[in-house]
This record gives structure tokens, C-alpha cells and sequence, in this order.
């Protein structure tokens, strides 16, 4: 493992007992490294000791490309202290989609639109011409308005990795204000839980440039603590 240099991470749940394994894998020879049962800092820990066995050093790891908990964000400080923490799209995406289908289900209860789910969890590209129709037309329909403007948020949000330096700065920061002011409690976690988490974002710069706006550093946490 003495060539390995950038490191993804993805826990996965297996049975009904949500019993966790996480695996890493190499992101330039696209081949698994290592899987342990666990999950977070005493995986990374794992990690540390398996890569040590076959003749790595921790200082050689140089990105770790991962989710958002904070509990493997502090494995990888406590194990590999020179290694980056990258939040890949793919992860960041999977929060909104999830905050997408959670605010559908909340508005599914007073509505008999079920087996829609699929629609608001697919990119339009990915959906025949029947498919966009109903979505439209789900879409156009007050028992979904929150879900609507969910997922209309996760795409403009997905929009923004086609961006870099200033621009993107300026998208995320317009982002940010739009989502956290929506009104939809399941948005606006995610949302918080990204303005904290921006200095790991690729492509974006860090949390502290996007505090400029005392609106966001001085009012968002006060929302926050009023909802929970």
C-alpha cells in the first residue's frame, strides 16, 4: 500500500440491524483497500493499523474523500493528522436527496400520491418522457409544494460543481441563504449542516470567507436552536 495517496470512504448498513461495514478504496487504482465491520473513528483506526501491516505510513495518505460525520472527520485528525478531508458530491448529494424524500413523506401523509418516491430521487436526465410528465405534474400540485421546491433546491445546488473560485463562492453563499430561509425543516439541516462543513467541499473556499454576511454567522444559529 505504499503508493496509496487518496483514500474514498463509504459505510454501508447490512441485515435488519443496521449492523455497519466500511470500506476504503484506493480512488487512483479504483481497488478496495481495506473493509472492517464499524463504522467512523474506530474504522479509520482500522484502516491506520491494516496500512501500517502492508508496508504504508499514515503521513503518505494525502485526501480523504468521504461523508459528513463528525465522528470519522476526528478519526482522520487523530490518525492521519496530514491528510485532507474531501466531501465528495456524491455524499453531499445523498444529504439533500434524503431531506428531498424525508419532506415528501411528512406531506404524503395528508395525500394519496403514493409510489411516487423514485421521481423526486432521480436527476431529469434519468427519467423517460413519461416519467418528467408526472413529475410535472406532482410538481404543480399544493399537497407537494415543499417537496417541489426541495428538490428544485438539490438541483440548483448540484449546479454549483460546475462552478469554481469566485463563482462558485458567490452560488453557494446565494444557496445557502435561499435554503436555510425556505422554511422546510429537513432543507435547512442539511444546509446548516454544509455551511459548517464548506472547507472540506472541493472546489469551494473555506467557512470563514463565506461569514462576510452577519445574517448568516449571527441569525443562523439562533434558527437552528429554535427548531430542535
Amino acid at each position: 500500500m505504499s503508493g496509496v495517496r487518496r483514500v474514498g470512504v463509504d459505510e454501508t448498513s447490512c441485515k435488519k440491524r443496521h449492523d455497519y461495514i466500511t470500506a476504503f478504496v484506493d480512488l487512483d487504482a479504483k481497488r478496495v483497500l481495506f473493509a472492517t465491520k464499524g463504522k467512523a473513528a474506530s474504522a479509520v483506526k482500522a484502516f491506520k493499523q491494516d496500512l501500517l501491516v502492508h508496508g504504508g505510513k499514515p503521513s503518505q495518505i494525502l485526501t480523504f474523500s468521504c461523508d459528513m460525520s463528525k465522528a470519522f472527520l476526528f478519526g482522520v485528525k487523530e490518525h492521519f493528522a496530514k491528510a485532507r478531508v474531501v466531501l465528495d458530491k456524491f455524499h453531499i448529494v445523498k444529504l439533500l436527496s434524503g431531506a428531498v424524500d424525508q419532506t415528501r413523506r411528512a406531506e404524503t401523509n395528508s395525500n394519496t400520491e403514493k409510489g411516487t418516491r423514485f421521481l423526486w430521487l432521480y436527476n431529469p436526465s434519468k427519467l423517460s418522457p413519461k416519467q418528467a410528465s408526472k413529475l410535472d405534474d406532482l410538481m404543480t400540485k399544493e399537497a407537494f409544494t415543499q417537496t417541489a421546491e426541495a428538490y428544485q433546491l438539490r438541483l440548483a445546488f448540484q449546479r454549483m460543481f460546475g462552478l469554481t473560485g469566485t463563482r462558485a463562492k458567490k452560488y453557494l453563499a446565494a444557496w445557502l441563504d435561499t435554503a436555510l430561509e425556505s422554511g422546510i425543516q429537513a432543507i435547512e439541516k442539511v444546509a446548516e449542516t454544509i455551511f459548517q462543513m464548506t472547507e472540506h467541499i472541493p472546489r469551494l473556499v473555506h467557512r470563514t470567507s463565506l461569514q462576510r454576511n452577519p445574517r448568516r454567522t449571527q441569525q443562523r444559529p439562533a434558527k437552528h436552536q429554535k427548531q430542535s
